[in-house]
């Protein structure tokens, strides 16, 4: 790319920042001036105005003669003493000059990111820049000679651009909770908010989004139907836009451009990957719904006549409880100032049991667009339909061709893929690499459609389904034995019920197609060729097999076969190099260069939403097949993790470490988890409390929470009660409400414990009448937890149960969780247990939920669970699906008491049914509540209720089985027998019972004393190219290193739920895996 287009695409002043800082000379008044010049320029869009002379003097005193310090401009504190400064030299306030560098430097940052890739190694295009600035010839003659120099500074540069992004990040989450004080919160601050959290999600890579305007393809009749949304915003109830599509069709980006347009009109924007939680926006404002912020801002908005939009991306990521909430959030928080922008993948929308059930309750406030709900219709979807994104027309195509600077010569069978969004990003990445572009109807298709040895990014990849593919292959493999071009919905080989078919169906690569005649199943066509070959090429190892496919295939479609025929013969027998394997162009016969700058940027990073990028061996498909019955090998899924070992607690960390780098939010969260839980193995004190501090710093909330729960772990190791209260008490004053929660949790627990019982209850009775809830609700299950151990707990039990009628839900289930707790280790008939028998019954909330769970606990230890198994067997009928969850979970842990096999038997026959249950949760809760049960009983009964799971045909009834057979195997010192089964499982069509295969074993290896052999059980999953498997794997590391308790860990569990980025049965297993270490500190 050459100087003229740079310059267009990110402007003077970055250009010259970025060439100056990599040059390796003095930054001097030139590179100042850039930064100074930049930063004024933007700050001033957003109403903060600073001299770009005074602006350039404070940057050349903060970098002096290094260049490279201009990434350091963004460290926490020179962010605030250039605030300071600023501040003084304008008579301005310092928050506000604080929220203008925040802006300009996060802008400075990304645009320094697009044209890193350009200047690097290229001297004379840094030359150009640097003359066109006003540089001496001296000096530009000399980057030229230190070519070397300058690339070595590069590097450097390019590393430290992350740290500038994570020292914005930080400084956000402290700014913010000050600046967003409800009692100093006007509009203009509302506005300013909005700005910063909005950047900080659309631009910044840690939410993956990284939107680009310059690739950008303008859909002029969607956004004319979302202009129209913003003319009538406020006149209707219709004030919920939906935004439906398949993946890769460009709905993240489409939302990201309606929100820049929104802000434009100088309206309130925020942005929300609901993959990462609703958290990233309600913890701005320290709430903790959207009602609640609703509440907040409406006010104000009705006060200056304005209005805000809230755009919430990709609802189809979310767990099922949090969906369920955030859709009753949007059917409640109703406003005439304040609407939502939606978008979810339209298979989801129509079948994902509780977005179907959250659709009905906000369908007569969704902003109807009867084109798109005709064609909505198609898809099974019955509620109205903003805009449904669909592949480019032509004239998009052709200026996405532009954009990306794909020619217009491309081979006549891709030209229709094109029209795919995700296609176009594709094919410009592989010609940009490569210097050409490959036919549908080539072997080398098939390194851009599955990954190759070298071009690993792929449309299996962007789609998302690398882990679908064995049930894909299988479709196709079942379509080609009946030579039909679709088949019935009950022939397929997949479970139409399981996440895997509605995966396969959003991809595009399965056609769903419902008539009179019923519901059948056909493949993409313009992807027959390449789903031909890989599945051919499965049988790599059978030449008879292959033979035989493709004669069925050259009978049935003879085009296609004699296609199929001369690719599968390339890749079993190569003739040539494939084009993947030669160097990428060199620089005189470059491709054509594309018109936008922020190319190189854009293609070489993830769009939207998608699957990491892992080096693969070999194109996908061409992997020998597992077996179709689920669990007979492992999966292609699990590469070779050969290179994973670690022999002590220390080197386990070290590989948690490195997981907390991942690409996905996911698998970070859950590592911080892990490592909470490693740490206390770990020989050295210091060591421990260093493998968390930093994680305290940490932007993301959820990792941050992780590591208060961990400190209370490592704390309970430390012996020393009073040096725990001092690392989680300052948490408890934390911005986020999970952050609050669990430092309160791990207060609580210390207070209880303290030998000084004078200072331990004026610790505990300050956090059970804090005026923050969620502090309440911590502290009263910690200090539950606490007090099983004193001999006289009276005093704690007074303080709880007048929070058994807290006017927060929360505290009240906190409450009844530690009552419970109290009451499990005192004789029966306590007064700890006394209230919770009517709170049970007719309570509300989780208030009931906690009663339930507290008085089965008790029934453990009282031997009264036949008493508890008939009590709330009427509760497995509840309105309530929290409280039909907790009472199957209840059940199990009563019934684990149970001496006579008929009632054990009668108590099994109660749960069986609510595997059935509407409620994904509640099915879930059943089967974890059988599964407990089956891990009491003997070898035999337990195998079949086990097996009788695992038969199911839903998911996650089957993961909640593998969790099961990791709960038996810590009945028994050699657990070799369920181990072998989970690992078995990892071989499962469903990522489901992969993901619960792993954390089984994490259970089951609590019982190997070989740390070596725990990691290697964990380190394909550790490996794995799925986010999903390697989040399972990251938790299921850091507790196989734990003891486990399995009565009071799944009340843990309980508690520790909606606190930590895990699901509930996560939640559970990591409860059992922490429990003994919170009480004993071992």
């Amino acid at each position: 790319m050459g100087l003229k287009e740079l310059i267009k695409g990110v402007g003077k002043d970055v250009l010259v920042t970025a060439a100056t800082v990599v040059s390796g000379v003095a930054l001097g008044p030139l590179g100042a001036a850039a930064v100074g010049g930049f930063l004024s320029r933007v700050m001033g869009k957003v109403g903060v105005d600073v001299d770009p002379e005074d602006l350039s003097i404070e940057v050349a005193n903060e970098t002096g003669d290094e260049p490279a310090k201009v990434t350091k401009l963004t460290e926490p504190k020179t962010l605030q003493r250039l605030a300071e400064k600023l501040a003084e030299k304008t008579n301005q306030d310092k928050q506000e000059i604080l929220a203008g560098l925040q802006y300009g430097f996060r802008e400075l940052q990304g645009g320094m990111g697009v044209v890193m890739g350009e200047l690097r190694g290229n001297t004379q295009l840094i030359a150009e820049v640097m003359k066109m600035a006003g540089e001496t010839d001296a000096k530009t003659d000399q980057l030229i000679t230190h070519a070397e120099k300058t690339e070595r500074s590069m590097d450097e540069v390019i590393r430290r651009l992350d740290s500038m992004e994570r020292g914005l990040d930080i400084t956000f989450r402290k700014f913010i909770g000050d600046y967003s004080d409800p009692h100093m919160l006007s509009y203009d601050r509302l506005m300013m908010i909005s700005r910063l959290q909005r950047q900080r999600t659309v631009v910044a890579s840690s939410f993956g989004i990284r939107y680009e305007p310059s690739l950008y393809v303008p859909r002029h009749v969607e956004e004319g139907i979302f202009d129209r949304f913003i003319a009538d915003a406020g006149m209707s109830d219709r004030n919920i836009f939906l935004v439906l599509g398949n993946v890769g069709l460009g709905k993240t980006w489409f939302m990201a451009r309606m929100s820049n347009r929104a802000m434009e009109l100088n309206q309130p924007t925020f942005f929300v990957p609901l993959g990462h939680g609703i958290k990233s926006l309600t913890s701005v404002f320290k709430v903790e719904s959207i009602p609640a912020l609703v509440d907040l801002i409406d006010p104000i908005l009705d006060e200056a006549g304005e209005h805000a939009y809230i755009f919430l991306d990709g609802l189809d990521e979310m767990d099922p409880t949090q969906i369920r909430h955030i859709m009753g959030a949007l059917s409640s928080a109703r406003s005439d100032s304040v609407s939502f922008i939606i978008s979810c993948r339209a298979t989801d929308w129509a079948s994902n049991r509780a977005i179907v059930r959250g659709a009905n309750d906000i369908k007569y406030y969704i902003y109807d667009n009867p084109k798109a709900g005709e064609l909505a219709r198609s898809l099974r979807i019955n509620t109205p339909v903003s805009v449904l994104m669909s592949e480019f027309t032509d004239k998009e195509m052709s200026i996405a061709m532009d954009r990306y600077g794909i020619p217009r010569e491309v081979p006549e069978d891709l030209l229709p893929l094109l029209k795919r969004p995700y296609i176009m990003r594709l094919s410009a990445q592989w010609y940009y690499t490569v210097g050409s572009l490959p036919s549908p109807s080539s072997p080398e298709f098939l390194d851009l459609f599955a990954g190759g040895p070298e071009y690993t990014d792929s449309v299996f990849r962007r789609l998302g389904i690398l882990t679908e593919r064995d049930s894909l292959y299988a479709t196709v493999e079942k379509i080609i034995q009946a030579k039909r071009e679709s088949l019935p919905l009950n022939e397929i080989p997949i479970d139409p019920e399981s996440s895997a078919f509605s995966t396969l169906v959003s991809s595009g690569m399965l056609i769903i197609k419902i008539d009179r005649i019923g519901t059948t199943i056909s493949l993409s066509p313009e992807f027959l060729v390449p789903l031909f070959s890989l599945t051919v090429l499965r049988h790599q190892t059978d030449p008879t097999r292959i033979k035989d496919m493709l004669e069925e295939i050259k009978a049935w479609k003879p085009e296609a076969g004699h296609i199929v025929d001369r690719i599968v013969a390339e890749f079993i027998l190569p003739k040539s190099p494939r084009p993947v394997e030669r160097a990428p162009p060199r620089l005189d016969t470059q491709p054509r260069a594309p018109d936008k700058a922020g190319f190189t940027k854009g293609i070489t990073q993830d769009f939207g939403r998608q699957t990491p990028a892992k080096p693969e061996d070999a194109p996908i498909g061409v992997a020998t097949p597992p077996p179709i019955t689920s669990g007979a090998s492992l999966s292609p899924t699990f590469t070779a993790a050969s290179e994973i070992k670690a022999t002590n607690p220390m080197e386990v960390a070290d590989i948690l470490l490195g997981l907390l780098n991942d690409p996905d939010v996911h698998v970070r969260r859950a590592a911080s988890i892990g490592l909470g839980l490693t740490a206390p193995r770990v020989k050295d004190e210091h060591a421990r409390l260093e493998l968390l501090l930093p994680l305290l710093d940490d932007p993301d909330s959820d990792v941050r929470a992780g590591a208060a729960w961990g400190l209370s772990l490592v704390a309970s190791s430390l012996r020393d009660v009073h040096h725990g209260v001092e690392l989680l008490q300052p948490l408890t004053e934390d911005l986020e409400w999970a952050v609050r929660r669990r430092a309160s949790f791990g207060v609580g627990l210390f207070g209880a414990r303290m030998d000084d019982e004078s200072m331990g209850m004026s610790i505990i009775e300050k956090l059970l009448h804090h005026n923050d809830g969620q502090v309440r609700a911590g502290a009263a299950a910690g200090v539950g937890l606490g007090s099983m151990s004193k001999g006289n707990p009276s005093k704690i039990v007074d303080l709880l149960i007048p929070l058994l009628e807290d006017q927060y839900d929360d505290a009240r289930g906190g409450a009844a969780l530690g009552l419970g707790l109290i009451a499990s280790a005192l004789p029966p008939g306590s007064k700890a247990a006394d209230p919770l028998f009517d709170t049970a019954r007719k309570g509300f909330g989780r208030i009931r939920v906690g009663s339930v769970l507290g008085l089965s606990l008790a029934s453990i230890k009282h031997g009264s669970g036949r008493g508890i198994v008939g009590a709330f067997s009427p509760l497995l009928n509840d309105s309530s699906f929290e409280v039909r969850g907790a009472s199957c979970i209840g059940i199990g842990l009563a019934a684990s008491s149970l001496f006579e096999p008929e009632e054990v038997d009668n108590a099994i026959e109660i749960l069986i049914p609510k595997l059935n249950d509407d409620e994904e949760s509640v099915r879930s809760a059943a089967a974890l509540g059988l599964s407990y049960v089956a891990s009491r009983l003997p070898r035999d009964k337990m195998t079949q209720l086990l097996e009788t799971l695992l038969a199911q045909t839903d998911e996650n009834i089957r993961a909640c089985a593998c969790v099961g057979y990791g709960m038996a195997a810590t009945r028994f010192k050699k657990p070799t027998e369920k181990i072998d089964i989970l690992s078995k499982l990892l071989g499962d069509r469903e990522k489901a019972v992969r993901k619960g295969a792993l954390l089984g074993i994490g259970l089951a290896s609590t019982k190997v004393r070989d740390v070596l052999t725990k990691v290697n059980y964990l380190s394909g999953g550790i490996a794995s190219e799925d986010p999903v498997i390697r989040k399972g794997a990251a938790l299921a590391l850091g507790i196989s290193l734990s003891e486990v308790e399995l009565d009071i860990g799944v009340i843990l569990g309980e508690s520790f739920w909606g606190t930590t980025p895990l699901t509930h049965e996560e939640c559970m297993v990591a409860g059992a895996a922490s429990s003994i270490m919170l009480r004993y500190g071992t």
